[in-house]
């Protein structure tokens, strides 16, 4: 679970510019009192927080053999074009080995039908375990995504998949 506070904004009067998140300073163009911002000069001292990995929908598996397992499942809506981001992180107690995969993808739903516009494998992966297997899988109107373990390995799968959607 993350959680990411700004505690301090800065009113410099022109332009505006985010920081980075090891720099706290949020420059702003303009900035005005009210609920929870108090102003006091230039300075002004107000709490913003998120919490749970940018919004993202998480989920968790636990694999023991080959056989696929849906680790997130996205329902989708008519008429709809979405786009699919996913981070996962496989542990494998078994080899103590740690496994990192990226993947996107996109899909639009027409009329209920569901079709994959593209899938991307993201190379900034890092896998330890050959022959573990991430996928995106549509189902019905649903969009999987599914993990593939070793046999006689037990894989701890998490992972958290952002969405963005338009309606067509």
């Amino acid at each position: 679970m993350y959680k990411n506070t700004i505690s301090t904004l800065t009113n410099l009067g022109t332009g505006s510019k985010l920081g980075s998140l090891s720099d706290t300073t949020l420059q702003l163009k303009s900035l005005k009192s009210g609920a929870n911002v108090f102003l006091s000069s230039d300075e002004a001292s107000i709490s913003i927080s998120s919490t749970g990995g940018g919004g993202g929908i998480p989920g968790s598996v636990t694999t023991t053999n080959a056989t696929p397992a849906a680790l997130i499942t996205i329902s989708t809506t008519t008429n709809t074009v979405y786009s699919v981001d996913v981070s996962i992180i496989a542990a494998n107690s078994t080899t103590n080995n740690g496994n990192v995969f990226f993947m996107k993808g996109g899909y639009k739903n027409v009329a209920g039908t569901l079709t994959e516009l593209t899938v991307i494998n993201d190379k900034l992966s890092n896998i330890q375990d050959v022959g573990l297997i991430i996928d995106l899988v549509v189902s019905g109107t649903d969009i999987i995504i599914q993990v593939q373990g070793l046999v006689a390995n037990t894989i701890n799968w998490t992972g958290v998949a952002t969405i963005q959607s338009s309606n067509l």
